[in-house]
C-alpha cells in the first residue's frame, strides 16, 4: 500500500502550494494571525510557509494525510 504522497494547502492572497506529505518538518501557530498556520518544509520552504488554515485544522489534514494510504480512496464507501 503506497501512503498519500501530496497535501495542498491554501495560501492567504490566494492560490496554493502542493507539498511532499512526509517533507513537512513542523508547523506553527503564525505570530501575526493565529487563524493562520505557518509550516516548515524541508528543502522548498525551511524558513516556513504562512498558510490559510488554522493550526488544529491543518494538523488534522496532515495527520490524516500521513496515515491514508491511496487504497483507502479507492474502497468502495455505503451510504447511510
Amino acid at each position: 500500500m503506497d501512503k498519500m504522497p501530496i497535501i495542498s494547502l491554501p495560501l492567504p492572497d490566494g492560490g496554493q502550494v502542493v507539498c511532499r506529505v512526509d517533507a513537512i518538518t513542523a508547523a506553527t501557530t503564525n505570530m501575526r494571525n493565529e487563524d493562520m498556520t505557518d509550516v516548515y518544509i524541508e528543502v522548498a520552504c525551511p524558513e516556513g510557509i504562512t498558510i490559510d488554515v488554522d493550526i488544529d485544522s491543518f494538523t488534522t489534514s496532515w495527520l490524516t494525510a500521513l496515515f491514508t494510504t491511496i487504497d483507502d480512496w479507492t474502497r468502495p464507501r455505503e451510504m447511510h
